[in-house]
Parts: C-alpha cells; structure tokens; sequence
C-alpha cells in the first residue's frame, strides 16, 4: 500500500510541474524591428557589401505621391550607375539615364525638370522622361541644387571664396547672390526662401529676381546637413541620419525619425507633395564577428517608405 501511495504522489508532482510549464505552449517573444548596434571600427578588418546593387539619393515627383527617382549603382563596378524612375502603384521600373559617375542631392521641379550634383561639384539637369541630360556649369565649385517648386530657378551653394549661395536660372546663367549666405536652403513656395546658415540661425526671404527681402529670422534646432519642405511652415531637417521635423514659426519640433541607434543612418529623403509619405535612403550597418581579433563590417543602401509621421516603414524592392 505504501509503494502505491508513493507512486500516485510521484505521478502527481509529475502533472502539477508540467501544467506549471507552460513555455512549451506559449508564443515567442516578438522581436525588436531596431537591433542596436555599437561601430567598434578599431575591431574591423575588413569593409564588404553583400548587396549586388546599392540604392541611393530618392526625390519624389512634385506631380504624383506615387513616383520617385533613385540611383542605382553597382559597388563592385562603380562606373555601373543609372538612374531610375518607379512607380510605387503600379511597381513599374524605369531606366531613365546611364550616369557617367556617382550623382546626388536631386531636386525635381513641377516642370518636369530634375537638377542634381555630381561627384566633382557641378550642376546637371535631364527630363523626367530621361531626355535631354545636360550639365549646367563647369567649375567643380557648385554644390546641392535647389530649385523652385514651380518656377525657373534655382538656389545652388558656391564654395568659391567666400562662399555664398547664389540663384541661377534653368540654362545654369547666375541672376542673383543671396546677402550673408553659407548653409542649406529649401524653397517654401515659389516667392519663399528659407536659409539656415552654419550657425544653426535662419532667415526667410521673399524673393523675386532682383528682389530679395528678410521676413523672418530664428535659430534651428540642429545645424541641419539637408532641409525638405513639409507643408505650412514645418520644414524636415537631417542631421547625423535623424530626420526630424521642425515649425518654424512656433520652434517646435513635431516628430522625430530615430536612426535605430546608428544601426540604420538615413542619409538622405524626400517627402511626397500631398505630404502623407516620406521615402528616403537608408544606410544600414552589419558587424559580423569573425573571432576575438577580426570582424567584418557589412553594408547596404535601401531606398525605404513610410507615413509622414515615420510608421510603418517599409523596404522597397527595386530591381538589379
């Protein structure tokens, strides 16, 4: 009788730990979309990129929130570049132009004309059905063109000394200098010019050709390494690959994109003209431990959508 007694205890301590154990039934614990990262660079050897193509520099259709153009290079063969317009509707591709070497900073008006760096500083424009690639000046001292959303010019940074901004028409000819001007601009309308020096100030002009008048002044937040406009008076801001969102008028900031800890860098954006999207290039770092002496730092370049408000972002698939 005893032995019995002593087996039915066992059997039951057995059940109770079991029905106790309920891991095994249980979901896993959802995983963070943002895995921190910290660069220990003096522990990296080597530098790859396990992407066939990197994806860069995307800049919204002032036209139509669905389309976008984007650079598409190969980091294996860097004479491989191209540029491209994607429809984000109907997924449909486009090659618009080979590009002779790395371009950046596009801005594209509603004209259909879409102006842009290239990597010795000079100022192209081509079409926007990829027709008609001209380069606008000669120099290598012309730095992120800025054109009006609407109309014939453009702001463009030029670093002979001293720098200054200067406007230009559509044919690259220079029509007006802008007063006490080094930074980044960004056009607000048409007859709107906001511009935020190296020291984090700002001024608003009205500006008209050969009309140029100070409306507002103020102090950003950041000292800003690339400016989009929003809509009202908020303007988007990028520094140390945030994007950050900022009302000018009642110095605010209104919504803030984190960099996941420096594990992704979104190194440059654009927001679409009904002001509801915001595509952007997107860095992304890997470290892959080798051993104790030796790691590897992998890289890509995604082109990436989300809300206005930074949710629900998203990888495009682009092709190769």
């Amino acid at each position: 009788m005893k032995f019995g007694k002593y087996i039915a205890l066992i059997v039951l301590a057995m059940s109770l730990l079991v029905s106790c154990d309920t891991t095994q039934n249980q979901d896993p614990p959802p995983q963070d979309t943002c895995v921190y990262y910290t660069q220990y660079f003096q522990d990296i050897t080597t530098h790859i990129n396990h992407r066939t193509f990197d994806y860069y520099s995307p800049c919204f259709n002032p036209n139509n929130s669905n389309e976008f153009i984007y650079v598409n290079r190969d980091p294996t063969n860097l004479s491989d570049i191209e540029l491209h317009k994607y429809n984000l509707s109907t997924q449909i591709d486009v090659l618009l132009s080979p590009l002779s070497e790395y371009s950046y900073m596009f801005s594209w008006n509603s004209n259909g004309w879409i102006f842009f760096n290239n990597t010795v500083n000079d100022v192209w424009k081509i079409r926007d059905d990829g027709q008609n690639l001209q380069q606008l000046t000669f120099t290598t001292d012309y730095f992120f063109p800025v054109c009006q959303p609407n109309g014939n010019y453009l702001v463009v940074e030029h670093s002979a000394w001293p720098p200054h901004m200067v406007i230009m028409d559509q044919m690259g000819n220079l029509v007006d200098t802008l007063p006490n001007s080094t930074g980044k601009c960004v056009w607000l309308n048409d007859s709107l010019l906001l511009v935020a020096q190296s020291t984090k100030d700002f001024t608003v002009y009205s500006y008209s050709v050969n009309s140029i008048d100070s409306l507002f002044s103020g102090t950003l937040p950041i000292n800003p390494t690339g400016m989009r406009y929003v809509q009202g008076t908020t303007i988007a801001l990028n520094l140390g690959g945030i994007i950050t969102f900022y009302d000018y008028s009642l110095d605010e900031i209104t919504m803030t994109k984190s960099n996941c800890g420096d594990r992704y860098i979104y190194t440059s954006f654009s927001i679409s003209p009904n002001a509801d999207k915001i595509i952007a290039e997107r860095l992304h770092y890997e470290a892959i431990h080798l051993d104790t002496m030796n790691s590897i730092l992998s890289s890509q370049r995604d082109i990436v959508l989300m809300n206005i408000d930074g949710s629900n972002e998203q990888v495009i698939t682009l092709p190769q």
